[in-house]
């Protein structure tokens, strides 16, 4: 009877081993999987709105009138 009770239980403990390496096994996969799935290229850059075209071609230096507190400057 100790002999069968002894076998049951390694049977019991190699189960849970057993068990637990699938788990982990299955774990990663699925992980690895996740991973590689959410893996895109990178988006590319959009262009520039016709707003910014138009910015970028007010670039340089300019002349104007500053009034600041009722006093006016011109620069």
């Amino acid at each position: 009877m100790d002999e069968t009770r002894t076998m049951n239980q390694i049977t019991k403990n190699e189960r849970n081993t057993m068990n637990a390496r699938l788990t982990s096994i299955c774990t990663t996969l699925l992980l690895a999987t996740a991973t590689w799935l959410n893996a895109e290229e990178p988006a590319k850059p959009k262009g520039c709105s016709p707003e910014f075209e138009r910015m970028k071609t007010l670039v340089g230096t300019w002349k104007g009138k500053v009034v600041l507190f009722g006093f006016s400057r011109s620069s």
